[in-house]
């Protein structure tokens, strides 16, 4: 058996080890090889350092984006009594949203027009915001007569009806809906 530079060979229980010049081709292989093997580590090193950097740069982005679009999209509900009381407090009108888990229009209205840009900017700002869900809250629904959903009501800073808007309404309706009703002076 021939292995690198030694020659072995095996007698009974002994194994006897020769040593052999090496021939200047396998020398001049085994550096190539080596410097071979060194250049493709480096290679494989670098695509890792740049793979890793596109997965953090990627990442980042995608954490900074989401921050982003999540406070922008975001309104500020509120508990039915917790927004009666902010309401008085901060002497804005209610926005007084009744929805359901199962109702298909109100998904619909909770991805497309409470997320609107101007909508959720607009409400936030000048509306104290009450989300009451129809099935857990069915007492404060049976107050407002709500027999369909979504149902909308805008209410004065002191809990008073202004107007019902029974079902979806579209981002530019509602934006119209509360520029118009955030005009009416309504006294208390």
């Amino acid at each position: 058996m021939i292995s690198g530079n030694h020659q072995f060979q095996s007698v009974g229980l002994f194994t006897l080890t020769f040593s052999t010049c090496p021939s200047p081709r396998a020398e001049t292989d085994a550096k190539f090889i080596a410097v071979s093997n060194q250049i493709e580590t480096g290679k494989i090193f670098m695509r890792f350092k740049y793979l890793c950097l596109v997965l953090l740069i990627t990442m980042l982005l995608t954490v900074w984006s989401f921050n982003i679009a999540y406070a922008s999209d975001t309104i500020k509900w509120h508990s039915y009594e917790e927004g009666k009381v902010l309401a008085k407090v901060e002497k804005k009108k209610v926005f007084l949203h009744f929805y359901a888990d199962w109702c298909v229009f109100c998904l619909k209205m909770a991805k497309e027009t409470f997320r609107d840009a101007t909508v959720v900017s607009t409400l936030n700002q000048d509306f104290i915001a009450i989300r009451v869900d129809f099935d857990d809250e069915s007492a404060i629904a049976e107050k407002y007569g709500v027999k369909g959903l979504p149902a909308n009501w805008f209410l004065t800073e002191m809990g008073q009806p202004i107007i019902s808007i029974p079902g979806l309404i579209p981002p530019e309706a509602l934006l119209s809906l509360l520029k118009e009703v955030n005009g009416i002076n309504v006294g208390g």
